[in-house]
């Protein structure tokens, strides 16, 4: 996670912080400037954000001023009461239970935590039904004592996102990730994998980079659990190297960021997957395999692989 500083004082100040507590200023995120700010209340109701190139106005996230669970806030010219985050909830816990309480508020440190990922990669992150988009939707669901007819799955559905509010305590994920005999499993590892079945069908599925996702990642028609015993058993397939060299051509130009700026926002996706790829082989080393614990980790981690469960 990035580092940021209060804009009035440049205290050190983290992500989910809501004060500084430096010179005691209020703090929010301000997403349409990817930083902390820190505010000061006008008389009218709006929150000023101390910057040095703008004066900017915002009003606080309805989460933030009534609930305490969001730390963000709204460009003023905005309607909505809710920041761009909490606008993709569709159903939150029960509030009337302490415990749902907490564990709304670590999903929601999560998701904002993945969301600011997404911003910086200039991904579309529309709700469910805005702008004619498929949208993304969170639903946060607390299973039922009354048996499997009542039991919650994490996973995607076409743009909507259910995450099992279980996963939010400690214990059960650890029984859980022990059980499926899992490396890793974290709150926003949850949100992260199924984030990458919405990108997969939104900028890959049916798309004219189909072919050169195969050719980077392999054929997602394959069989899932025998793609996985071959590539453990066997290694990558012979001249996996080459598949990858078109990662290149997205920094020729200058800069990467800076080639990225005139792609459009699924060109961006495939530039900086490859990218990534050759940066990885390049402080391996062209001519060695990857370790076998690196490239299980990767592969658990494919954010854009369609058969890739738990």
């Amino acid at each position: 996670m990035k580092t940021f500083h209060c804009t009035h004082c440049q205290n050190l100040v983290f992500f989910e912080n809501v004060r500084c507590l430096n010179c005691g200023h209020s703090l929010a995120f301000l997403p349409d400037r990817g930083i902390m700010g820190a505010l000061s209340e006008q008389p009218d109701g709006l929150w000023k954000a101390e910057l040095d190139t703008a004066d900017s106005r915002y009003r606080l996230c309805a989460n933030y001023d009534q609930l305490s669970v969001c730390n963000w806030v709204i460009p003023v010219e905005e309607s909505s009461p809710y920041c761009s985050s909490c606008r993709l909830n569709r159903v939150i816990p029960d509030l009337s239970s302490e415990r749902n309480r907490v564990a709304w508020f670590r999903l929601e440190v999560a998701k904002r935590r993945m969301l600011y990922t997404l911003l910086g990669l200039r991904l579309p992150t529309q709700p469910k039904g805005e702008r004619g988009s498929p949208g993304l939707g969170f639903e946060f669901l607390e299973e039922s004592g009354d048996g499997d007819a009542k039991r919650v799955f994490t996973g995607h559905d076409n743009g909507l996102i259910t995450i099992n509010i279980a996963e939010a305590d400690d214990v059960h994920r650890e029984k859980e990730r022990t059980l499926q005999k899992e490396p890793y499993r974290t709150v926003l590892g949850h949100f992260r994998h199924e984030i990458g079945h919405y990108y997969w069908d939104v900028l890959i599925a049916n798309s004219r980079h189909l072919a050169l996702f195969r050719g980077a990642f392999g054929d997602e028609r394959e069989d899932y659990q025998k793609a996985l015993e071959r590539h453990y058993n066997v290694g990558p397939r012979i001249g996996w190297e080459q598949a990858k060299r078109r990662a290149a051509h997205a920094a020729a130009a200058g800069s990467f960021e800076s080639s990225l700026s005139g792609l459009r926002c699924d060109d961006r996706v495939v530039a900086i997957a490859h990218l990534r790829l050759e940066q990885l082989k390049s402080r391996v080393g062209a001519s060695r395999q990857l370790p076998v614990r690196l490239v299980r980790r990767r592969h658990r981690k494919a954010a854009l692989h369609p058969h890739h469960h738990r």
